[in-house]
C-alpha cells in the first residue's frame, strides 16, 4: 500500500509545502518571505488539491523541527501538530540541517555536506552530514556557534550549503579547509523533508502531535544594545 505524506518547512526565510501521493512528489516553495503564517495553510490546501489527495488520505505529517527562526520553527511545529491532532495521524520530525543535506544531494549530487544556517547575532546553526547507503550520518552534531568556532569536519571533499555560508563564508572557510565548495543560496525544501521522512515513517520513527517540539539550539532571540555595540 502506498504511503501518502504531507511535508512542511517554515524554519528559515523560505516557506515550502510538499505532498507525496504514493508515487509522485508535488511541491511549492516561496523564497524570502516573512509571511509564513499567512501563506502556509493556503499552500497546504493548494498542494493537496494539486496532488488530488484528501486530508484523510494522509498517513503522516512531516515537518522540519529546526534549528532555524524561532517564529518559523513554532509555526511549522504548531501546524503539523494541528493536522496530527485533527486527523489522528503521527508526525515525523526532521532536522532543518539534514534537510539541507538531502537537498544538496538531490540538486548537487554531493554526499558530504557542511550545513550552515545564518542564526543572526553573528552566529550559525551548524551540522555536518555524510551519506552512508540510504541514510545520512551526522559526523558533527548540530550546534549553534560563532563561525570561527564551529566544529570542522575531519575528512576531505566537503560541500558547504546554506545561508550561513552566504553570511559568514570567509570565517567558515578559514575554520573548515576541507570544504571545497560553497552554496550559500541553498535553503531547506519540504520535498527533502518528505524524502527523509518516508523511511522513518516506515521504521516507526514518529512522534504524536502532543510529543512534537521545535528544536532551537539556543534560547536567546536577540542581542542586547551593549552586546550589539561590542560587535
Amino acid at each position: 500500500m502506498s504511503t501518502v505524506l504531507l511535508g512542511l518547512d517554515t524554519t528559515t526565510e523560505a516557506c515550502s509545502v510538499a505532498v507525496f501521493d504514493g508515487s509522485e512528489m508535488h511541491a511549492h516553495r516561496f523564497l524570502n518571505t516573512r509571511e509564513h503564517a499567512v501563506r502556509l495553510l493556503p499552500m497546504i490546501e493548494e498542494m493537496l488539491s494539486t496532488a488530488g489527495v484528501g486530508r484523510r488520505e494522509l498517513d503522516a505529517i512531516a515537518f522540519t523541527r529546526g534549528p532555524g527562526s524561532f517564529t518559523g520553527c513554532r509555526i511549522g511545529t504548531a501546524t503539523a501538530q494541528a493536522f496530527g491532532l485533527a486527523l489522528d495521524r503521527p508526525l515525523v520530525a526532521v532536522s532543518t540541517l539534514e534537510t539541507l543535506a538531502e537537498g544538496a544531494k538531490r540538486e548537487l549530487g554531493t554526499t558530504r555536506v557542511a550545513a550552515a544556517i545564518d542564526a543572526r547575532m553573528g552566529q550559525v546553526y551548524w551540522g555536518c552530514f555524510e551519506r552512508e547507503g540510504s541514510r545520512w550520518r551526522e559526523t558533527v552534531a548540530e550546534h549553534v556557534s560563532d563561525p570561527g568556532q564551529v566544529m570542522a569536519p575531519a575528512s576531505s571533499n566537503w560541500v558547504g550549503v546554506g545561508t550561513g555560508w552566504a553570511a559568514h563564508g570567509e570565517a567558515l572557510a578559514a575554520r573548515c579547509p576541507n570544504v571545497i565548495r560553497q552554496f550559500g543560496k541553498q535553503v531547506p525544501d519540504a520535498r527533502d523533508t518528505v524524502l527523509l521522512a518516508l523511511p522513518r515513517f516506515h521504521r516507526g520513527d514518529t512522534v504524536s502531535a502532543a510529543e512534537a517540539e521545535p528544536v532551537y539550539l539556543r534560547d536567546k532571540v536577540a542581542l542586547t544594545t551593549a552586546e550589539r555595540q561590542q560587535r
